[in-house]
């Protein structure tokens, strides 16, 4: 199946599930469509200097983790971007997507247990579907 999106992000926690949800929206997007794995890192509290390198392995870690994604991906035509920021997770997807003014949000959940009403809903993937300005595609 192919859509008319063109501008998909696709916030991944590099779990093989987030991942996954890359497959699915390259399945989802439109002839030359732009995918960007977004990767936000999340800083311990204030912002104490002494981490920095800790920061930089997490993000080295990340670049070659999401690399080869990036690189299957792109051989299905897409363009392929990976971006890597810091902060809050839920307000930098938020932010990203207004900022890029993506068409289309792909990212991973989970299943919720019927047995539970209200159980496992505060999640960021629940998080995002409800505060997105574009629409949301939640995969499980």
């Amino acid at each position: 199946m192919t859509g008319a999106f063109r501008r998909i992000l696709v916030p991944v926690d590099l779990t093989p599930k987030a991942l996954g949800a890359a497959r699915v929206a390259a399945r989802v997007a439109g002839e030359g469509a732009t995918l960007t794995l977004l990767h936000v890192i999340e800083k311990i509290g204030g912002g104490s200097s002494g981490l920095e390198r800790f920061y930089r392995r997490l993000d080295a870690a990340a670049r070659r983790k999401l690399e080869p994604v990036a690189v299957r991906l792109g051989r299905r035509g897409l363009k392929v971007r990976v971006v890597l920021v810091y902060g809050n997770r839920l307000r930098e997807i938020l932010r990203f997507a207004g900022e890029t003014r993506c068409d289309l949000v792909v990212m991973a959940s989970h299943r919720l247990d019927r047995n539970r009403p209200g159980g496992g809903w505060a999640t960021l993937s629940y998080e995002v579907g409800l505060l997105s300005g574009p629409p949301v595609l939640l995969v499980k």
